[in-house]
């Protein structure tokens, strides 16, 4: 099948050179899909092709169907993972929705049951606000699970595993915030300087002078997408 290559191509990938002296590589990972990848490692091409391969595969999160229960969370997260909405988010965002729920499928409750063995169609409200609410100290990762599980929950609705979606009631998790940073009279002077008088920026910095004790806030909410470098 002619030699292997010797350079150490990324995880699960397989190469060879085959009989006509082309080298050819391959996505190969226990229960997972074969998928042949184009180009040479670590190429733009090559990697593009691997991102998907890694995080569009519709294999099962502990590698096998046979292993999943039927009407689980982790049959659930199976077909979720094979379904258009998330087959039409972009690579990153796959990854990380896909992170999240795997993660959540291998946790355990007090009993040392893993939330991927219950039954989807059992979780109810109370479920989702309590499992939020073990998160609360990290409010933007709470509000992320939060959204992937609705998702889910939403697919499960579409494919008849439910009649309502538990998440649909649940607030998110309300982050602090110190409010935007007041400019100092040196910052004010280098946003000026970035925008001449007449442009819609600068219109925007005379606006907020106007207003008086609060123009120094209100100015740095205005110009927050074209801050001075600090």
């Amino acid at each position: 099948m002619g030699p292997h290559l010797m350079r150490r191509p990324p995880k699960y990938v397989h190469g060879f050179i085959d009989r006509h002296g082309k080298p050819r590589f391959y996505f190969r990972r226990v229960g997972f899909k074969k998928v042949p990848l184009p180009g040479l490692p670590w190429s733009s091409q090559f990697m593009e092709a691997y991102e998907q391969a890694v995080a569009g595969q519709s294999v099962l999160i502990d590698a096998g169907a046979r292993r999943t229960k039927p009407g689980s969370m982790r049959a659930l997260a199976v077909s979720y993972f094979q379904s258009p909405d998330y087959r039409s988010m972009q690579v990153r965002t796959q990854r990380v929705y896909r992170g999240l729920i795997e993660r959540f499928c291998e946790q355990a409750d007090k009993d040392g049951n893993k939330f991927g063995d219950k039954r989807a169609a059992l979780i109810g409200r109370e479920h989702v606000v309590r499992l939020i609410a073990t998160k609360a100290d990290k409010p933007e990762a709470a509000n992320q699970f939060r959204k992937v599980l609705r998702a889910m929950m939403k697919h499960a609705v579409e494919i008849g595993l439910r009649s309502d979606n538990p998440t649909r009631d649940v607030r998110s998790i309300r982050v602090k915030s110190d409010g935007f940073h007041s400019w100092s009279d040196t910052e004010i002077a280098q946003f000026e300087k970035r925008h001449p008088v007449g442009s819609r920026a600068r219109l925007a910095l005379a606006c907020c002078s106007i207003q008086g004790s609060g123009a120094r806030t209100s100015c740095a909410w205005a110009g927050s997408m074209s801050a001075p470098a600090s």
